[in-house]
């Protein structure tokens, strides 16, 4: 059988490659509003409940292996939630837009 020369590999199509692990602050900030949102959705979720989903995913968080393996469910965590992954660690904060920053009063120019 004749080769194909022209054959491509998956590895061309599909980035095999992860996204970057979190720096330790990012992580750190991450995991405790992580356990901040769990907590207070926990306080309002009724005991009569057969099966808890904030039980599946705070263990599904817990059991993994190590703090790089815990990426992965914290990232997902916060695409579900809609939360910005980088607000919420302190590494992006909001700035004010221009037009807010020049709304000064017209009584407070001077005349050259």
């Amino acid at each position: 059988m004749a080769q194909h020369h022209c054959q491509m590999s998956l590895e061309d199509f599909i980035n095999v490659s992860g996204p970057e692990p979190l720096a330790a602050v990012q992580r750190s900030r991450m995991k405790d509003n992580f356990y901040s949102i769990v907590n207070h959705f926990r306080a309002a979720e009724t005991s009569d409940n057969v099966y808890s989903r904030l039980l599946l995913v705070c263990y599904m968080y817990e059991y993994c292996r190590s703090e790089l393996s815990q990426d992965t469910p914290l990232r997902t965590f916060y695409d579900f939630m809609g939360l910005d992954v980088f607000e919420a660690s302190g590494l992006r904060t909001t700035q004010p837009s221009p037009s807010t920053s020049l709304d000064i009063p017209k009584s407070s120019w001077k005349a050259s």
